[in-house]
């Protein structure tokens, strides 16, 4: 919650700095006398601004989704009090490591539209960026996290909390699917399952035989999964922002446009790593262990 609400912070003052910070023209604008335009009107700022915004948001969204469960998991009884904990204990780790890795790099974005005054105690930015960096290393560090995704979580009662997982995204997919524009999240989140299945797989095929190489790329599976998790998030604020629109004024239209839009921007520019985790999780080359200490 610390590192979401540092980073959340640190997008805001950078919000505000890029809406108020003239430098440049639009690209087809090449008259010198025309005024300046506000930075945040450069299409690489809004990517910095949307990918601050997407992290943060999507973070914040599975911090409440955990806290939902512990809920649930404290007044249900019988199966729906098992599923609760069962889903609680497997996304703990996505939980804790996310936010604190990704919302580093949002702080440096926010350092990034700032430029020079990023780096100065004149803004807040500088110390919000010194003070993300420790949320990875008192979490328990994010290799920790990794080993006990793969090594733990995804084998304990027979993987029944990976399959009540995959049962709540199928439930998120089939409320988007009734949304028209919606439905091309649902093609791409799929494909990223079906590399992530192909990955998880392979590594359990070697979890019995080959410890050493089944862990070694644990750090890479939480970061795969944790790009699902916050896509998964993403849908279902989707789904809830278009379903307010119908009604939406002003400020109201503004937030709920803005929401999907970021939603879009996640599956474009964030999902699609999950492509390339997955490609190096189902690669037999195991540089990592056969690196000497020596040759270093």
């Amino acid at each position: 919650m610390n590192a979401a609400a540092i980073g959340t912070a640190a997008y805001y003052t950078s919000l505000q700095y890029a809406k108020e910070r003239p430098q440049g023209r639009k690209i087809s604008e090449k008259d010198p006398t025309k005024p300046q335009t506000a930075i945040i009107n450069h299409a690489d700022v809004k990517r910095m601004l949307l990918f601050q915004k997407s992290i943060t948001e999507g973070s914040l969204s599975l911090l409440l989704y955990c806290s939902k469960l512990a809920d649930l998991a404290h007044v249900e009884e019988g199966v729906a009090k098992e599923e609760a904990l069962l889903l609680h204990d497997l996304l703990t780790p996505i939980a804790k490591s996310y936010p604190s890795e990704m919302c580093c790099q949002t702080t440096s974005a926010a350092v990034q539209i700032l430029g020079g005054s990023g780096y100065t105690t004149d803004f807040p930015v500088e110390q919000y960026y010194r003070e993300a960096r420790i949320h990875p290393i008192h979490e328990g560090t994010t290799a920790i996290h990794g080993l006990d995704l793969l090594g733990r979580k995804m084998i304990i009662n027979n993987g029944k909390a990976m399959s009540i997982y995959f049962k709540e995204l199928t439930k998120a997919a089939g409320e988007a699917s009734q949304i028209v524009e919606l439905h091309p999240f649902i093609d791409k989140i799929r494909y990223a399952i079906d590399n992530a299945d192909k990955a998880t797989k392979h590594l359990m095929a070697k979890a019995a035989n080959d410890t050493e190489s089944f862990l070694a790329d644990a750090t890479l599976f939480l970061e795969m999964f944790g790009i699902i998790t916050i896509a998964w998030q993403w849908m279902r604020q989707a789904v809830a922002a278009h379903k307010a629109l119908a009604t939406a004024e002003g400020e109201d239209l503004n937030f709920y446009k803005g929401k999907i839009t970021t939603a879009r921007y996640f599956y474009e520019y964030e999902l699609v790593k999950v492509d390339s985790l997955a490609k190096r999780l189902l690669s037999n080359e195991m540089v990592t262990i056969d690196m000497q200490t020596e040759w270093f």
